[in-house]
């Protein structure tokens, strides 16, 4: 994640960041996000495809599938396998952590 550029940051009233990360697709289940935690909010998470040109194919909202079970991973156990595809993953969490970098 680009949790130490506060550019790549958008904040909000109350302390509110929200953040977007790329992340490896994979078997359904565990997927690891660095610094995301269990009290923040996960607002889109994207699959990314690519036809055999290297245009992007498809992106498909798979949000109602994850959860964040743990502080370092996503999970979608039971869901979409997304292996050879990118996840774009948006949160909100608060910028309490990202205080140092004000």
């Amino acid at each position: 994640m680009v949790f130490n550029n506060p550019a790549a940051l958008s904040y909000f009233p109350n302390g509110v960041a929200q953040v977007t990360t790329f992340v490896k697709g994979g078997s359904a289940g565990d997927h690891t996000v660095a610094n995301i935690e269990t009290t923040d909010m996960l607002l889109a998470v994207q699959a990314i495809s690519w036809d055999t040109d290297g245009d992007v194919d498809t992106v498909t909202g798979l949000l109602s599938e994850f959860s964040i079970k743990q502080d370092g991973k996503i999970n979608n156990a039971g869901g979409t396998d997304t292996t050879d595809m990118l996840l774009a993953v948006t949160v909100a969490a608060g910028n309490k952590r990202y205080s140092a970098m004000s």
